[in-house]
């Protein structure tokens, strides 16, 4: 079983795919295929990958 903090990163990439795809780009790409591409792209990216680094290299000591 995997922390929860291992799990953050693809729950909001999953939460930005859907938000980016279905809300965002909706009305601004009208082709399905370039619209999943572009959202699944940016919610790699931007996912906040910042949790899977441990504490100790910014608290040391803890």
């Amino acid at each position: 079983m995997t922390s929860p903090l291992q799990q953050a990163p693809i729950l909001s990439a999953l939460c930005i795919y859907a938000l980016n795809y279905f809300f965002t780009f909706k009305r601004i790409v009208a082709e399905k295929v370039t619209r999943t591409k572009l959202s699944a792209t940016l919610a790699v990216i931007t996912a906040p990958w910042t949790f899977l680094l441990p504490t100790s290299w910014f608290y040391p000591g803890m």
